[in-house]
């Protein structure tokens, strides 16, 4: 029952950054306590937004554990699929929001 407790604690605490996400176009597979802190693990939709996404996660939050895979269809690279990797908008975008989060959560 504590575990339920401390799963829902964390989840409401990080729901802003489940909704960023979303948002990004990441799809959540996987969510879960593990260790006293939120495993959430999925898959995003380019290279640039799963490292984007990972490393500030990472950085930022010390009691949630991102996991996110790269979903592309085959064996396409991003390129290939059309999506950024260099993504200097996205990157302006995911690093803002996270900003944002942070200073909200502190």
């Amino acid at each position: 029952m504590e575990d339920q407790s401390n799963f829902d604690e964390l989840k409401q605490k990080y729901q802003p950054i489940l909704d960023l996400l979303v948002e990004s176009g990441v799809c959540v597979t996987r969510l879960e306590l593990q260790d006293h802190k939120l495993l959430v693990e999925g898959e995003a939709p380019s290279e640039h937004i799963q490292q984007e996404l990972t490393a500030r996660i990472c950085e930022l939050y010390s009691g949630l554990v991102c996991d996110l895979r790269v979903n592309l269809p085959g064996s396409q690279t991003a390129e290939d699929a059309g999506l950024a990797t260099e993504g200097e908008i996205e990157n302006y975008v995911v690093t803002d929001l996270l900003r944002a989060e942070f200073e909200n959560e502190s």
